[in-house]
Protein backbone atom coordinates (compact mmCIF):
# COMPACT_ATOMS: atom_id res chain seq x y z
CA UNK A 1 0.00 0.00 0.00
CA UNK A 2 1.48 3.59 -0.78
CA UNK A 3 0.27 6.89 0.50
CA UNK A 4 1.01 9.89 -1.66
CA UNK A 5 1.46 13.08 0.65
CA UNK A 6 0.48 15.56 -1.57
CA UNK A 7 2.31 18.71 -1.54
CA UNK A 8 5.14 17.02 -0.03
CA UNK A 9 7.16 15.45 -3.03
CA UNK A 10 6.99 12.10 -1.18
CA UNK A 11 5.34 8.72 -0.64
CA UNK A 12 4.94 6.23 2.29
CA UNK A 13 4.82 3.14 1.74
CA UNK A 14 3.51 -0.14 3.80
CA UNK A 15 4.16 -3.25 2.97
CA UNK A 16 1.75 -6.26 3.73
CA UNK A 17 2.94 -9.90 4.27
CA UNK A 18 1.35 -13.14 2.79
CA UNK A 19 -1.03 -14.25 5.71
CA UNK A 20 -1.49 -11.20 7.51
CA UNK A 21 -3.50 -10.78 10.20
CA UNK A 22 -6.65 -8.90 10.06
CA UNK A 23 -5.17 -6.88 13.15
CA UNK A 24 -1.88 -6.17 11.05
CA UNK A 25 -4.68 -4.90 8.65
CA UNK A 26 -6.39 -2.65 10.11
CA UNK A 27 -3.38 -1.18 11.80
CA UNK A 28 -2.03 -0.69 8.28
CA UNK A 29 -5.43 1.05 7.38
CA UNK A 30 -5.43 3.21 10.17
CA UNK A 31 -1.91 4.53 9.46
CA UNK A 32 -2.70 5.55 6.04
CA UNK A 33 -5.55 7.40 7.50
CA UNK A 34 -3.53 9.13 9.50
CA UNK A 35 -1.57 9.66 6.85
CA UNK A 36 -4.03 10.60 4.17
CA UNK A 37 -6.03 13.12 6.23
CA UNK A 38 -2.97 15.21 6.02
CA UNK A 39 -4.18 15.68 2.25
CA UNK A 40 -8.40 15.15 3.69
CA UNK A 41 -8.36 11.92 1.57
CA UNK A 42 -10.04 9.59 4.09
CA UNK A 43 -9.79 5.58 3.54
CA UNK A 44 -13.80 5.41 3.16
CA UNK A 45 -16.21 2.82 4.67
CA UNK A 46 -16.90 1.57 1.42
CA UNK A 47 -13.47 0.46 1.61
CA UNK A 48 -14.20 -2.24 4.34
CA UNK A 49 -16.18 -4.66 2.77
CA UNK A 50 -12.98 -5.27 0.72
CA UNK A 51 -10.98 -6.14 4.25
CA UNK A 52 -13.74 -8.86 4.91
CA UNK A 53 -13.53 -11.02 1.73
CA UNK A 54 -9.75 -12.25 2.55
CA UNK A 55 -10.28 -15.67 3.20
CA UNK A 56 -8.30 -17.90 5.82
CA UNK A 57 -5.20 -19.88 4.95
CA UNK A 58 -5.97 -22.44 7.75
CA UNK A 59 -3.04 -21.46 9.97
CA UNK A 60 -3.66 -22.00 14.08
CA UNK A 61 -3.17 -18.44 14.04
CA UNK A 62 -6.40 -17.49 11.67
CA UNK A 63 -3.93 -15.72 9.45
CA UNK A 64 -5.97 -14.22 6.30
CA UNK A 65 -4.18 -14.20 2.56
CA UNK A 66 -5.71 -12.53 -0.34
CA UNK A 67 -8.02 -13.85 -2.18
CA UNK A 68 -7.30 -13.41 -6.46
CA UNK A 69 -10.71 -11.85 -7.16
CA UNK A 70 -10.60 -9.26 -4.07
CA UNK A 71 -11.40 -6.64 -6.04
CA UNK A 72 -13.80 -7.53 -8.39
CA UNK A 73 -15.84 -7.88 -5.20
CA UNK A 74 -18.70 -5.74 -4.77
CA UNK A 75 -18.96 -3.66 -1.59
CA UNK A 76 -21.45 -5.30 0.70
CA UNK A 77 -23.13 -1.88 1.33
CA UNK A 78 -24.33 -1.60 -2.21
CA UNK A 79 -25.70 -5.54 -2.29
CA UNK A 80 -29.85 -5.67 -2.65
CA UNK A 81 -31.90 -5.52 0.93
CA UNK A 82 -28.10 -5.24 2.60
CA UNK A 83 -29.28 -2.74 5.20
CA UNK A 84 -33.37 -4.21 5.51
CA UNK A 85 -32.68 -5.73 9.20
CA UNK A 86 -33.06 -9.55 10.11
CA UNK A 87 -35.57 -10.92 12.59
CA UNK A 88 -36.65 -13.94 13.87
CA UNK A 89 -40.27 -15.52 14.40
CA UNK A 90 -41.05 -18.10 16.68
CA UNK A 91 -42.80 -19.98 14.26
CA UNK A 92 -39.61 -20.00 11.45
CA UNK A 93 -36.14 -21.73 11.93
CA UNK A 94 -34.81 -19.50 9.61
CA UNK A 95 -34.11 -15.37 9.96
CA UNK A 96 -37.08 -12.97 7.91
CA UNK A 97 -36.32 -10.11 6.49
CA UNK A 98 -39.17 -7.02 5.77
CA UNK A 99 -40.06 -6.95 1.94
CA UNK A 100 -43.15 -5.20 0.22
CA UNK A 101 -45.14 -7.76 -1.87
CA UNK A 102 -47.20 -7.08 -5.06
CA UNK A 103 -50.64 -8.64 -5.63
CA UNK A 104 -49.63 -9.69 -8.86
CA UNK A 105 -47.00 -11.68 -7.24
CA UNK A 106 -49.57 -14.40 -5.67
CA UNK A 107 -48.12 -15.18 -2.82
CA UNK A 108 -49.79 -16.97 0.18
CA UNK A 109 -49.37 -15.93 4.13
CA UNK A 110 -47.79 -18.91 5.73
CA UNK A 111 -49.64 -17.57 9.25
CA UNK A 112 -53.15 -17.05 8.32
CA UNK A 113 -52.98 -18.97 4.37
CA UNK A 114 -54.83 -16.11 2.44
CA UNK A 115 -53.19 -13.69 -0.06
CA UNK A 116 -50.50 -11.62 0.81
CA UNK A 117 -49.15 -7.85 -0.35
CA UNK A 118 -48.15 -4.42 0.54
CA UNK A 119 -45.86 -5.31 3.91
CA UNK A 120 -44.46 -8.63 4.72
CA UNK A 121 -41.55 -10.35 6.09
CA UNK A 122 -39.63 -13.02 3.73
CA UNK A 123 -37.43 -15.98 4.76
CA UNK A 124 -33.52 -14.95 4.01
CA UNK A 125 -32.88 -18.48 2.56
CA UNK A 126 -33.30 -18.43 -1.27
CA UNK A 127 -34.84 -21.70 -1.65
CA UNK A 128 -37.61 -21.05 1.44
CA UNK A 129 -40.73 -19.66 0.04
CA UNK A 130 -41.74 -18.88 3.85
CA UNK A 131 -43.84 -15.08 3.88
CA UNK A 132 -45.82 -13.66 6.69
CA UNK A 133 -48.58 -10.74 7.03
CA UNK A 134 -46.58 -7.58 8.50
CA UNK A 135 -49.50 -8.01 10.68
CA UNK A 136 -49.16 -11.91 10.89
CA UNK A 137 -45.92 -11.14 12.24
CA UNK A 138 -46.88 -8.93 15.50
CA UNK A 139 -49.93 -11.30 16.03
CA UNK A 140 -49.91 -11.28 20.50
CA UNK A 141 -48.74 -14.88 21.57
CA UNK A 142 -51.52 -15.26 24.06
CA UNK A 143 -55.17 -13.90 23.53
CA UNK A 144 -58.09 -13.22 26.01
CA UNK A 145 -61.14 -13.83 23.18
CA UNK A 146 -64.77 -13.24 24.27
CA UNK A 147 -65.60 -16.52 22.16
CA UNK A 148 -64.08 -18.36 24.58
CA UNK A 149 -63.80 -15.89 28.29
CA UNK A 150 -62.63 -19.06 30.51
CA UNK A 151 -59.16 -19.35 29.15
CA UNK A 152 -56.51 -17.94 27.79
CA UNK A 153 -55.88 -18.82 23.42
CA UNK A 154 -52.45 -19.38 22.87
CA UNK A 155 -50.77 -19.02 19.24
CA UNK A 156 -49.90 -22.11 17.50
CA UNK A 157 -47.51 -21.98 14.27
CA UNK A 158 -49.01 -25.14 13.38
CA UNK A 159 -52.08 -27.47 14.23
CA UNK A 160 -52.21 -28.59 17.88
CA UNK A 161 -51.07 -32.16 18.77
CA UNK A 162 -49.64 -34.13 15.53
CA UNK A 163 -52.71 -33.34 13.11
CA UNK A 164 -51.78 -32.22 10.00
CA UNK A 165 -54.61 -29.89 10.16
CA UNK A 166 -57.23 -28.11 12.30
CA UNK A 167 -61.20 -27.28 12.42
CA UNK A 168 -62.07 -23.49 13.27
CA UNK A 169 -64.48 -22.99 15.47
CA UNK A 170 -65.77 -19.85 14.16
CA UNK A 171 -66.26 -20.75 10.61
CA UNK A 172 -66.09 -24.40 10.58
CA UNK A 173 -63.47 -24.60 8.26
CA UNK A 174 -60.08 -26.40 8.30
CA UNK A 175 -56.36 -24.78 8.41
CA UNK A 176 -53.14 -25.95 8.51
CA UNK A 177 -50.93 -22.90 9.90
CA UNK A 178 -51.52 -20.37 12.45
CA UNK A 179 -54.18 -21.18 15.20
CA UNK A 180 -55.50 -19.68 18.76
CA UNK A 181 -56.18 -22.91 20.85
CA UNK A 182 -57.13 -23.87 23.78
CA UNK A 183 -56.01 -27.01 24.90
CA UNK A 184 -58.04 -27.37 27.54
CA UNK A 185 -60.87 -27.49 25.64
CA UNK A 186 -59.23 -28.48 22.14
CA UNK A 187 -60.85 -25.11 20.94
CA UNK A 188 -59.68 -23.36 17.61
CA UNK A 189 -59.59 -20.51 16.00
CA UNK A 190 -58.00 -19.04 12.72
CA UNK A 191 -56.53 -15.62 13.28
CA UNK A 192 -58.49 -14.34 10.81
CA UNK A 193 -61.60 -15.34 12.91
CA UNK A 194 -60.15 -14.28 16.22
CA UNK A 195 -59.91 -10.68 14.99
CA UNK A 196 -63.36 -10.41 12.99
CA UNK A 197 -65.17 -7.05 14.05
CA UNK A 198 -67.80 -6.94 16.82
CA UNK A 199 -69.82 -4.81 13.90
CA UNK A 200 -70.04 -4.68 10.37
CA UNK A 201 -72.24 -3.32 7.50
CA UNK A 202 -73.25 -5.79 5.11
CA UNK A 203 -73.53 -4.85 1.41
CA UNK A 204 -77.04 -6.65 1.29
CA UNK A 205 -78.55 -5.14 4.54
CA UNK A 206 -79.05 -1.23 5.88
CA UNK A 207 -78.41 -2.26 9.52
CA UNK A 208 -75.17 -2.89 10.76
CA UNK A 209 -74.72 -6.58 11.71
CA UNK A 210 -73.35 -7.53 15.34
CA UNK A 211 -71.50 -10.53 15.24
CA UNK A 212 -72.52 -13.79 17.77
CA UNK A 213 -70.95 -16.53 18.69
CA UNK A 214 -73.34 -19.18 18.10
CA UNK A 215 -76.99 -19.58 17.24
CA UNK A 216 -78.28 -20.50 20.33
CA UNK A 217 -80.28 -17.25 20.67
CA UNK A 218 -83.16 -19.19 18.10
CA UNK A 219 -84.87 -20.43 21.61
CA UNK A 220 -88.15 -21.45 19.83
CA UNK A 221 -88.33 -25.26 19.72
CA UNK A 222 -86.98 -26.84 16.29
CA UNK A 223 -86.15 -23.40 14.86
CA UNK A 224 -82.87 -23.49 12.53
CA UNK A 225 -80.35 -20.50 11.60
CA UNK A 226 -80.66 -20.12 7.93
CA UNK A 227 -78.05 -17.64 6.23
CA UNK A 228 -80.15 -14.93 4.53
CA UNK A 229 -77.09 -15.19 1.30
CA UNK A 230 -76.91 -18.89 0.35
CA UNK A 231 -80.04 -20.17 2.29
CA UNK A 232 -77.74 -23.27 3.80
CA UNK A 233 -78.46 -23.82 7.45
CA UNK A 234 -75.87 -23.04 10.45
CA UNK A 235 -74.70 -25.07 13.19
CA UNK A 236 -75.67 -23.98 16.65
CA UNK A 237 -72.11 -23.79 16.94
CA UNK A 238 -70.90 -21.49 14.09
CA UNK A 239 -70.47 -17.64 14.10
CA UNK A 240 -72.60 -15.63 12.33
CA UNK A 241 -73.43 -11.80 11.83
CA UNK A 242 -77.00 -11.05 12.49
CA UNK A 243 -79.63 -8.11 12.78
CA UNK A 244 -81.98 -8.62 15.54
CA UNK A 245 -84.58 -5.93 14.12
CA UNK A 246 -84.94 -7.32 10.87
CA UNK A 247 -84.05 -11.06 11.95
CA UNK A 248 -81.39 -11.30 9.07
CA UNK A 249 -78.03 -13.23 8.54
CA UNK A 250 -75.42 -14.69 7.33
CA UNK A 251 -72.65 -16.77 8.38
CA UNK A 252 -69.02 -16.09 7.98
CA UNK A 253 -68.76 -17.19 4.10
CA UNK A 254 -71.60 -15.34 3.15
CA UNK A 255 -69.97 -11.88 4.74
CA UNK A 256 -69.33 -9.14 2.38
CA UNK A 257 -68.63 -5.56 4.07
CA UNK A 258 -70.20 -2.84 2.71
CA UNK A 259 -67.01 -1.22 1.43
CA UNK A 260 -65.65 -3.82 -0.67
Amino acid sequence: MVADLKGKGKKKTWKLKKGASIKGILNVCLEINKVNRERNNLLTLLQLPYIHRFVNDGSSEGNLQKRGDIMAAKPLIGRKNSLRPCVKHFSHSHPLRPVDVKEEEEIICSGCELDLSGSAYKCTKSTCDFFLHKSCFELPRELEHTSHPQHLLVLLSSPPGDDSKFTCNACGDYGTSFAYHCATCQFNLHVGCAFLPKTMKHVDHNHPLTLLYSTNFLDKEGLVFTCDVCRKEVSQTSWVYYCLDCDYGTDLHCTTPAEC
